[in-house]
């Protein structure tokens, strides 16, 4: 192919060339000492074809009582890193009740793919859960199977199971502080966000699951990659009780979403204000069924638009997500129900680019936020409180908002134990910094 391509170039050029200058040319570019050096041509270099990317998966395995947080981030991250991912219930394929609540529905039952191979396994924490794998016999033997071709990776309470299956065993590993104890016998334990130690990846908990799983995307694409997902996700360092369903009464939220929702931004709020002992209701704008966000993972509402619409809040949150952030916009019915809730004094707190719903609807026209609209006040802050109206960046700032609207709603001490089970270690800086923020005259808060 290139010799050809090569000689017709030649032939159009000098086509007056007498015919045995042209067989000479033939000869010396068929010679056996030229053509192994074709491919740094560049006329040879045109006609490659690009190799395809290889392909990687992942495999998420949950069970009831499972960590929302890190079963969302890590699907969440992994797929924007163009990773394969399948959520994969232990038992079947279900919807799933979380440690917090949420109920996320699994792409297939673990059954339906114990055959197929996965570039990585993933274990979320949830001690409900891990404790059910650990107890799991054959879950053990597809395990050990499955340690010799691929990452294993837990989180949290996650490494118990590793433990329970001698898997990894005399690794180094991490794992929730307050487990440490439990794996001195097995592992070498280390207190670091994230441990590699060959194929088993370990971290600590809920606030260090983007870190865990932007390493695993690390591992399977490349650090380059990890970056680049890690800049979408405002993420600064990439690598480096079962709860009552009764109302608690006096403090209460609803997160209300639509198709294309940012599930990190619906799940984290969720599970953070439940700890903290306030009523979290999770209703769908366009209804009560399954609604798929903008990574692919299914959330069922608790309610919808009309079921709240009489309800009292202390808070409504917006994820962002632009599909789920137009549907709002777009929807005069939520417009009223949100004007209503505003002149009631209830906080209205929005991720992202959810300032865009507000603004079509006139809400909290003229305040600060750290989203570039028209009608509003820009402040470059990665959290903004401007009376009732509370904004936030994006998904690897989630933590803090969510914290802070339980700063808003119980008080300070509240929010930094709730930090403090999830290892959120910058709470506490960041209250300083929210102090300092909201002393300023000219931001009149």
């Amino acid at each position: 192919m290139a010799v050809r391509h090569v000689f017709s170039r030649a032939f159009r050029c000098r086509s007056n060339w007498p015919l045995h200058q042209l067989n000479e040319c033939l000869a010396r570019l068929t010679d056996p000492q030229f053509v192994p050096n074709a491919d740094q041509s560049r006329f040879y270099s045109e006609q490659k074809d690009e190799k395809p990317k290889e392909h990687k998966s992942a495999l998420i395995i949950f069970t009831k009582g499972a960590e929302e947080m890190e079963v969302v981030i890590s699907a969440d991250v992994l797929r924007r890193a163009e990773i394969d991912v399948v959520l994969a219930g232990l038992c079947d394929d279900k919807p799933v009740e979380c440690a917090k609540e949420l109920l996320i529905v699994p792409d297939v039952a673990l059954e339906n793919v114990v055959n197929r191979k996965f570039s990585a396994i993933v274990l979320p924490g949830g001690m409900e859960s891990n404790q059910i794998m650990a107890k799991n016999v054959y879950f053990g033997e597809y395990l050990k199977e499955k340690e010799s071709e691929c990452y294993i990776a837990a989180i949290c309470s996650g490494p118990l199971v590793l433990a329970a299956h001698n898997i990894g065993k005399g690794k180094h590993i991490t794992s929730y502080p307050a487990l440490e104890p439990d794996f001195y016998k097995t592992y070498k334990y280390e207190h670091e966000d994230v441990v590699v130690d060959g194929n088993i990846i370990t971290s600590r908990g809920p606030a260090t699951a983007f870190q865990f799983a932007l390493k695993i995307v690390e591992l399977l694409r490349d650090k380059k990659k990890a970056e680049q997902v890690a800049k979408i996700l405002l993420v600064e360092e990439p690598c480096h009780e079962k709860a009552s369903k009764t109302r608690k009464g006096d403090k209460s939220a609803v997160i209300v979403f639509a198709k294309g929702a940012e599930e990190m931004e619906v799940v984290i709020p969720a599970d953070v204000l439940r700890r903290s002992d306030i009523d979290v209701t999770i209703a769908g704008l366009c209804g009560k069924e399954p609604v798929k966000c903008n990574k692919n993972l299914v959330i069922i509402p608790d309610a919808d638009l009309e079921d709240i619409k009489k309800e009292k809040f202390d808070a409504i949150i917006l994820p962002g997500g632009w599909d789920n952030v137009q549907t709002m916009a777009r929807c005069a019915e939520f417009g009223e129900f949100l004007r209503e809730k505003e002149t009631e004094g209830c906080y209205i707190a929005t991720f992202c680019h959810g300032p865009i719903a507000l603004a079509k609807h006139c809400i909290g026209k003229g305040k600060l936020f750290n989203f570039q609209v028209n009608c509003y006040r820009y402040v470059d802050k990665k959290i903004v409180v401007d009376g009732n109206l509370i904004t936030c960046e994006g998904p690897a700032a989630a933590f803090l908002f969510a914290l802070k609207i339980v700063e808003l709603l119980r008080n300070t001490k509240k929010a930094q134990e709730v930090a403090d089970i999830l290892l959120v270690d910058e709470y506490k800086d960041s209250r300083g910094k929210f102090a300092n923020f909201l002393k300023k005259p000219s931001l009149q808060i």
